[in-house]
């Protein structure tokens, strides 16, 4: 036996479905996020709001991606989106901010994963560039480091208010570099870091505001050797005469 509805009730029955989608989107659009679009897509699937409402859900996804501001954040946009209005955009900042992130970190396995996952990336090249002046910095040897206590206007009959450190940095590599940038760390008795890290360098064309010393601008060529001299007044009581000197960066000679 079929049931069969008069047209009145039929009428009745699309308003009262009507009414209850209108409802549930109302709802949705409270709440504008792409988990209620999506639970009202999946309630009411056949809704002439389809189109709509899938891209809604789309920019917001691209647009809390772009808050977020990290890689993983815009992967996650496109995977859900891959055909999404704004994937040349995400693209571009996905590529951009995996370069950040890569320079960020400061190793030579994360310029490695950038390169690994965007081998027509934008960045490529400065990543591959910085990358192979990290794999230098251990051909560069540190010898012979001094320290004594100095007096800063050079004049042989004032106090002793300084200190200088002297050091001989080899180049054992097979380029020539224009730039050798070194850490300084004061250290305590018990050989940890003790005040602040200051940075210097021993190869530099030029210090920005500070004078540079005629011996630090040549380059320096493979199996060369250049004296580093670093000098301050400024050295925390109560440390133990003890420094760490190591090489963080340098730039190559082309």
């Amino acid at each position: 036996m079929r049931l069969h509805l008069a047209p009145a009730c039929l009428t009745l029955a699309i308003a009262f479905l009507a009414g209850c989608e209108g409802m549930a989107f109302h709802n949705a659009e409270m709440a504008n996020t792409p988990e209620s679009y999506e639970a009202f897509l999946a309630e009411f699937p056949d809704s002439n709001r389809y189109e709509d409402i899938q891209q809604r859900v789309e920019k917001l996804r691209f647009e809390a991606a772009m808050k977020d501001g990290s890689s993983a954040a815009i992967r996650d946009y496109l995977q859900l989106h891959p055909n999404g209005e704004h994937v040349n955009e995400a693209l571009a900042a996905e590529d951009a901010t995996s370069f950040e992130e890569a320079q960020a970190e400061g190793t030579i396995e994360a310029y490695q994963g950038y390169m690994d996952a965007h081998p027509k990336g934008k960045h490529l090249e400065q990543a591959r560039g910085l990358q192979d002046r990290l794999k230098y910095l251990p051909r560069l040897s540190i010898e012979e480091t001094t320290t004594r206590r100095i007096n800063l206007a050079n004049d042989p009959k004032g106090p002793l208010n300084g200190w200088e450190v002297l050091a001989n940095i080899v180049n054992k590599g097979g380029r020539t570099l224009r730039i050798v940038e070194l850490d300084i760390q004061v250290l305590d008795s018990r050989g940890e870091v003790y005040g602040d890290t200051h940075t210097w360098w021993a190869v530099s064309r030029e210090l920005g505001g500070f004078p540079t010393p005629d011996a630090m601008k040549p380059p320096l060529p493979p199996e060369g050797t250049r004296v580093f001299r670093w000098t301050t007044g400024e050295v925390p009581e109560g440390w133990a005469e003890q420094l760490k000197l190591a090489v963080t960066d340098v730039v190559f000679e082309y």
